[in-house]
C-alpha cells in the first residue's frame, strides 16, 4: 500500500491541436522548419528518382501506383525492402549491402530530419478535408442534380413530342391527307373541291335557303317599303339559288350560275367604215398625182383673209361672208341620226339598244369571262357575306320569339313562319356556311390559287414534325446523358471513400508521431478532420 505522504499521479490530459493549423503549431515548438516547402520539393525529387530503380519485390508494383507518396508509403517500402532475403544482407560493420536499402534508408532520415515528414502531412490533411473531399462531394452532388434536371427535361420532352406529333396529325386529319408527302396529297387533294362547292350548292339551292332568303326580303318590304328594292338583299345568294344548274366537272369553271346574258355578236364596234375601199381610193390617187390626198380642194376664189374650215352651223350660209368659222355641222333629224346619207360619208355607229333586263358578259384576254361563283374569291367573299347575313337575321327572329323580352319591341310580321320552321332554316344556312367556311376548305382553296401558299402551308406542317422529331431526340440525348452521369457518380463514392480512409489513417499516424515527439502525451487533432 502506498504511503500517505506519496502524491498520486496527475492524469495526463490530451493535446488538442486544431488540424489546420497544425502546421503553424509544430513550427512554433521547434518541432519543424519554417523552409519545409523548399525541403518536401526536393525530398518528393528524391522519391522519384529512386523509385523508379526498385527491384522486383512482392507488393512493390501496388506501392509505385500509390499516388501519395509520402513519407508513410516510403516506409512500407523500407519494409517490403527488409523483408526481402536479398536486400536485406549487411556487411561486418551492421550496414545493408544492397543499394536501394541504403538509399531508402536515407530517405527515411531525411524525412525524419526536421519533422518534415510531419509538416508534409499537415500539409496533406488540410488538402483532403478543407479541398479533395468537399469537391468530389460537391461534384457528386452537382451531379445528382443534373441527373433529376435532366429526368424532367425527357419527361418535357417526350409531352412536347407527343403535343406537336399530335398536332401534325391533327392538322394532317383537317386537310384530309396522311402526311408522307405533303405538298402532293395537297395537290391532290384539291381535286375535291369540286365535291366540296357542289354540297354547298345544293344546301344553298335547298327549299330551305329559298324560302329563308324569301323571308328575309319580304321582311325587309315590310319593313323599310319601297327601300328595300334598292337595296338588292343577298345577290350573290340568291344568284347561286336561280342557277338552272350546277355542273363542277374537271375543275373548270361553271357557267351555270352567272345568269342569263346576252353576248354581243362582236367583240368589238362597228364603225362603219370601209378599210379596204379606203385603201384602194387612197393608192389610186397616189398613182395618179403622185401625192397624199389630204382631200382638200385648192379654191380659186380670191382669199378675203378669212380661214374657211369647210364647217357649216346650218342656220348660215355657206359663203362665210359674215366673217365667222364655217365649222360643216349640219343638224339632223334623231331618228336619222345614225343614218347614212347613201354618199358613204355618214359614220355607221351599229349601236343597238338593249333591253334593261338583259345582262353582258365581260371578257377580258386570259380570263374566262363565266367566272364560278365558288371559284372567284370575290364573289364568294360576297356569298359567305350573304350566308352570314341570313344567318344573323334568321337567328334574331328565332330568339325573338322564343326570349319573352324582346316582346315589346319585337316587329310583328304577318309571314312570320314557326319558331321550328326558323330554327330548320338556320340550321341549314349554317351548314352551307359550315362547308363552304371551314378551315380546311380554305386552305384547299388558296392551295390550289397560289403554289406560294402551298410551299408555305407544306413547311409549316413539316416543321411540326420536326420540333417533334427534335424532342424525341433530346429526350435521347437527356437520357443517355443521365446515364453518364449515373457512372460518373458510381466512380466518384468509391474515390471518396478510399480518400477519406487515407485521411483517417494519416491523422492516426500523425497524432502518434506528435504524441512520441512529447514523450508520450496523448494528441487529438480537431476540427472538420473528425466529420469526414
Amino acid at each position: 500500500m502506498a504511503s500517505k505522504d506519496e502524491k498520486a499521479p496527475e492524469p495526463v490530459l490530451p493535446i488538442d491541436i486544431p488540424f489546420n493549423k497544425l502546421a503553424d503549431w509544430l513550427i512554433q515548438r521547434n518541432m519543424g522548419s519554417s523552409e519545409w516547402r523548399t525541403q518536401l520539393k526536393c525530398m518528393r525529387d528524391k522519391v522519384k528518382s529512386v523509385l523508379s530503380t526498385l527491384p522486383d519485390v512482392s507488393g512493390m508494383e501496388e506501392l509505385k501506383k500509390n499516388s501519395a507518396l509520402d513519407y508513410f508509403t516510403c516506409q512500407k517500402i523500407l519494409s517490403l525492402l527488409q523483408s526481402n532475403v536479398e536486400t536485406n544482407q549487411k556487411n561486418w560493420f551492421g550496414g545493408y549491402k544492397s543499394v536501394h536499402m541504403k538509399e531508402w534508408a536515407t530517405v527515411i532520415g531525411e524525412y525524419e530530419k526536421d519533422g518534415l515528414f510531419l509538416m508534409e502531412a499537415a500539409s496533406v490533411l488540410v488538402q483532403n478535408v478543407q479541398y479533395e473531399i468537399p469537391h468530389l462531394r460537391n461534384s457528386m452532388s452537382k451531379m445528382a442534380q443534373q441527373i433529376n434536371d435532366l429526368t424532367r427535361k425527357e419527361g418535357e420532352c417526350h409531352r412536347l413530342a407527343t403535343e406537336n406529333k399530335l398536332k401534325y396529325k391533327q392538322s394532317c386529319d383537317e386537310l384530309g391527307i396522311e402526311g408522307l408527302d405533303v405538298e402532293s396529297e395537297l395537290q391532290e387533294r384539291c381535286k375535291i373541291l369540286p365535291t366540296i362547292f357542289t354540297e354547298c350548292a345544293e344546301k344553298i339551292r335547298g327549299d330551305d335557303t329559298r324560302k329563308a332568303a324569301q323571308y328575309y326580303r319580304d321582311f325587309a318590304k315590310f319593313v323599310l317599303g319601297d327601300k328595300a328594292t334598292a337595296l338588292n338583299l343577298l345577290p350573290c345568294l340568291q344568284e347561286v339559288i336561280d342557277a338552272p344548274s350546277i355542273d363542277f366537272a374537271d375543275e373548270e369553271p361553271s357557267s351555270s350560275l352567272v345568269g342569263d346574258a346576252e353576248v354581243l355578236p362582236s367583240a368589238g364596234i362597228d364603225w362603219g367604215l370601209d378599210l379596204n375601199a379606203a385603201a384602194e381610193a387612197g393608192t389610186t390617187a397616189a398613182s395618179t398625182n403622185g401625192a397624199i390626198d389630204w382631200g382638200v380642194e385648192a379654191s380659186a376664189e380670191p382669199c378675203d383673209g378669212e380661214i374657211d374650215w369647210g364647217i357649216s352651223t346650218g342656220d348660215q350660209d355657206n359663203g362665210g361672208n359674215d366673217g365667222g368659222i364655217d365649222w360643216d355641222i349640219e343638224a339632223v333629224d334623231d331618228a336619222a341620226a345614225g343614218a347614212d346619207d347613201g354618199n358613204g360619208e355618214g359614220i355607221d355607229w351599229d349601236m343597238t339598244a338593249l333591253d334593261d333586263g338583259a345582262g353582258i358578259t365581260m371578257e377580258a384576254e386570259g380570263c374566262d369571262g363565266n367566272v364560278n361563283v365558288f371559284e372567284d374569291p370575290e364573289r364568294r367573299a360576297d356569298l359567305v357575306a350573304d350566308l352570314v347575313e341570313l344567318c344573323s337575321f334568321l337567328r334574331q327572329r328565332l330568339q325573338e320569339q322564343e326570349d319573352k323580352t324582346f316582346k315589346a319591341v319585337r316587329v310583328e310580321f304577318i309571314g312570320d313562319p314557326s319558331a321550328s320552321l326558323l330554327q330548320q332554316w338556320l340550321l341549314n344556312c349554317e351548314s352551307a356556311l359550315s362547308v363552304l367556311d371551314k378551315q380546311s376548305t380554305q386552305h384547299l382553296i388558296l392551295v390550289k390559287s397560289s403554289g406560294r401558299y402551298l410551299q408555305r402551308l407544306a413547311k409549316g406542317l413539316r416543321r411540326k414534325k420536326e420540333v417533334a422529331d427534335h424532342l424525341v431526340k433530346s429526350a435521347e440525348d437527356s437520357k443517355k446523358r443521365q446515364q453518364d452521369l449515373s457512372d460518373s457518380i458510381a466512380k466518384t463514392k468509391p474515390e471518396i471513400v478510399s480518400l477519406s480512409n487515407r485521411t483517417k489513417t494519416l491523422q492516426k499516424n500523425v497524432e502518434e508521431a506528435v504524441a512520441k515527439l512529447l514523450k508520450g502525451n496523448p494528441v487529438h487533432l480537431t476540427g472538420d478532420i473528425n466529420s469526414i
